[in-house]
């Protein structure tokens, strides 16, 4: 799920370091199968230990279905939500971007502090508070703290678009967070903030879910493109209703089963 030794700060370095190295390469020689939970890990460990590549599969992670209720359209006269779960992982998942973004466009007129607002569940830090604390769009965000996790559920499913932020570390980009695939299980787009590279912005367009953008702080014509595009769509009416299921039957857990099934 994770990487070991392998591009893994905590366990690359000294006498220590070396011996993660040697029991990570002993557990892949010793594995009849490997599996890896992307085609970009598994490329990454397959360049690493070639002697064991031919073992190496890539099954993704995913979701299920019966966990979400079925989505329905949303009101046409809510404001415009963004909606992101989870941590910023001590500023490696800057939430900067979409916030200087909307700041830059509410300051140019181009959108309307009173017709969209900002979702945030989960941990922040205290200079994270402080530093947004500072903006315009301060008004519009609301941290809305440690929830239970039916209730995110549900907070997907009333939201027009969903937020994703993926580190540029190569540990972090290779990878796909399990949150991601909730947000497929919601059928909502998302808005994601990664790599050109990363899985998730190939995800998104292999599934034409959503949008991705550089995850970083030096704002480009992109980002604002991006966000305007959305905002017009939802004063279109166009993102209240859910995308449609069929795109993401092969992120369903039922779909991992199979491929498990075949390895064995």
């Amino acid at each position: 799920r994770d990487f070991h030794a392998l591009f893994n700060d905590a366990h690359n370095s000294g006498i220590k370091g070396w011996l993660h190295k040697q029991m990570e390469k002993h557990m892949l020689k010793k594995a009849a199968v490997i599996t890896l939970i992307s085609k970009a890990m598994k490329d990454c460990y397959a360049k690493a230990y070639p002697t064991y590549a031919v073992k190496m599969h890539a099954i993704y992670n995913g979701f299920d279905p019966d966990e979400f209720a079925v989505a329905t359209p949303i009101a046409p006269d809510k404001k415009l939500t963004f909606f992101y779960a989870g941590s910023f992982y001590g500023g490696l998942r800057s939430p900067k971007p979409l916030l200087l973004t909307l700041e830059q466009l509410v300051e140019s007129e181009s959108i309307n502090l009173d017709e969209f607002c900002v979702q945030i569940a989960g941990n922040i830090e205290e200079r994270l508070l402080t530093e947004i604390g500072q903006l315009k769009v301060a008004k519009s965000i609301h941290f809305l703290g440690l929830m239970p996790r039916k209730e995110v559920l549900q907070k997907y499913l009333n939201s027009h678009v969903l937020w994703s932020i993926v580190s540029n570390k190569i540990n972090h980009y290779t990878g796909v967070p399990i949150k991601f695939y909730e947000y497929l299980g919601s059928r909502r787009p998302i808005l994601n903030y990664a790599k050109e590279d990363s899985e998730t912005a190939q995800m998104i367009e292999q599934l034409d879910c959503g949008w991705s953008l550089p995850n970083t702080e030096t704002l480009t014509e992109k980002h604002l493109e991006v966000i305007r595009e959305i905002f017009t769509r939802y004063r279109n009416g166009n993102l209240n209703e859910p995308l449609k299921a069929q795109a993401f039957k092969a992120y369903h857990r039922s779909h991992q089963t199979q491929q498990l099934q075949e390895l064995f």
